[in-house]
């Protein structure tokens, strides 16, 4: 276990957060919130799913439904642990 999976949530201010994006307002007003609670929200847009466009704000990436492995090649890359 690492000090991150240790930590209280409190504690995970500014961790960058796994956002999987599809259609709606809900991807959006999360990345928000997530960031007003001191996260580093990153996006991943499901191609014909999620406007890519929306995420402006924040760090995005568009992975295809069938990407399932660089969805996770991603998300590790990206230092997302939640």
């Amino acid at each position: 276990m690492t000090a991150a999976d240790a930590a209280a949530p409190d504690d995970r201010k500014g961790y960058p957060l796994a956002i999987v994006a599809g259609h709606g307002d809900m991807p959006v007003l999360l990345a928000d919130a997530a960031r007003r609670n001191g996260w580093t929200p990153v996006v991943f847009a499901l191609a014909g799913e999620a406007d890519v466009d929306r995420f402006d704000d924040f760090a995005c990436f568009p992975v295809k439904w069938g990407e399932v492995g660089k969805l996770f090649r991603l998300i590790g890359e990206k230092g997302c642990r939640q």
